[in-house]
């Protein structure tokens, strides 16, 4: 059943695998495959199963002949994008030869195959040997064809350094650092650049701060919209199920719908969690530009950065530690109430309304003062651990709180629990 399907070929792998385990029975249908001129991608399948079997029986003559006509497959620019792909693939997946790596160089200032699309799929192309090599190969050459003044080459390079991310070696990083001053530096193919930026978010690199304070900054030309009909819709058919005498619930035809809530940046979210990560005080300023400019998850992202730079005080940091005090203090009443069981018949809450406050609130608006602390406050207290200098100030306010305001004492008390830091180990063993 092996034939032409759209700009591939369908059933390769069965007939590769038949050519390996049975080449008589194989031939027939390779010679059926090389007399019909109609199929031109299957003749590439062919050329590999003939290509595979002189390479298994050691055909020295045939392996050289299969190779050149796969390898001018590859270069042929006029060729199926299908045909150049499956040719590629059958150099890359069987054994080395000589001279492979300098053909292989010699292919990628052919921007057709930096694009290769097969059947609305963009495929690897000048990727595929590179994914078919070991982690360590080909990476130092990439290094240097990623310093090309030939924005091809430079593109190839690049996308093949993507694809060794994974390997945490940070020369690759740090030859990838120009993409994020200058989104034009490299051809973005599936989205390779937001995979550096995001890759960002687990390796301290230094040099990477400028590049990301700017990146950051891109905005995406035209408007987003929250279409949130649906939210509504699906927030009253759950209200539904309550059971509830008296309450009312509302079409989602009336609520608003594709309300605009401003521009779109592509990379900012990323961007704020790779600052985190560096942990630089270059960020601070322009980080709590982007704060006013921020809200929701996104805003409290943009806090938690700003405290990983240093960018608030010890001062503003107890400010927002008394604000998440004061809500811990709420809870330890709540649990010391008795329960009481809720009116079936309650109202429910007005849903239009709720969500028309919902849309209005995407809408971006600097976050107050307070509001600001709160989230500093959450930041905190979901940390792991604190400065020294802070957990010194926390001991000190618990001290004085244990005077003036005993319950916000007891709350404090309740926080630090989650904090391994040897002042607050000592106050608690005091207390003990």
């Amino acid at each position: 059943s092996v034939t032409d399907t759209g700009e591939y070929v369908s059933s390769g792998e069965e007939l590769l695998a038949l050519a390996r385990v049975d080449f008589d029975k194989a031939k027939p249908i390779i010679d059926r495959i090389n007399g019909d001129t109609s199929l031109r991608t299957s003749r590439v399948l062919a050329k590999w199963a003939l290509y595979r079997h002189a390479l298994d029986s050691n055909s020295f003559g045939d392996i050289d002949e299969y190779r050149d006509k796969l390898k001018a497959v590859v270069e042929d620019k006029t060729a199926l994008p299908g045909m150049r792909d499956l040719a590629m693939d059958a150099l890359a997946s069987e054994k080395d030869w000589a001279g492979r790596d300098e053909w292989y160089y010699s292919l990628l200032g052919d921007e057709s195959l930096a694009s290769l699309n097969v059947n609305g799929q963009e495929n690897t192309g000048l990727t595929t040997l590179m994914m078919a090599s070991p982690d360590d190969k080909y990476i130092d050459k990439m290094l240097e064809f990623a310093r090309s003044d030939n924005p091809t080459i430079r593109s190839a390079a690049v996308r093949n350094l993507i694809t060794r991310l994974n390997t945490g070696n940070p020369d690759i990083i740090k030859a990838l650092l120009p993409w994020l001053d200058d989104p034009k530096w490299a051809v973005d193919r599936n989205d390779a650049r937001g995979t550096l930026i995001r890759k960002l978010s687990e390796l301290e690199i230094p040099e990477s701060v400028p590049g990301l304070i700017k990146v950051i900054d891109e905005k995406q030309a035209g408007p987003m919209y929250a279409n949130i009909a649906n939210t509504m819709a699906n927030a009253a058919n759950a209200a539904a199920n309550r059971p509830a005498a008296n309450a009312v619930y509302y079409n989602s035809n009336t609520l608003p719908a594709n309300t605009p809530i401003g521009f779109h940046y592509p990379n900012r979210y990323s961007g704020v969690l790779a600052l985190a990560k560096q942990k630089d005080a270059r960020a601070v300023p322009r980080l709590r530009h982007v704060l006013t400019e921020t809200k929701g998850y996104e805003a409290s992202s943009v806090v938690g950065a700003i405290l990983a730079c240093g960018g608030y005080s010890i001062a503003e940091q107890l400010a927002a530690l008394d604000v998440a005090a004061k809500g811990v203090k709420e809870d330890i009443d709540a649990e010391e109430q008795p329960v009481n069981v809720t009116d079936a018949n309650v109202p429910l809450p007005d849903y239009a309304n709720k969500y028309r406050n919902e849309a209005e609130n995407l809408k971006p608006r600097p976050p107050t003062a307070a509001e600001i602390r709160k989230l500093l406050g959450q930041q905190l207290t979901q940390s792991a651990e604190i400065t020294d200098a802070l957990a010194r100030a926390i001991v000190d306010r618990i001290e004085i709180l244990d005077k003036q305001d005993p319950p916000i004492a007891r709350a404090y008390r309740r926080m630090i629990l989650r904090w391994q830091n040897a002042a607050i180990n000592i106050m608690l063993l005091r207390d003990v």
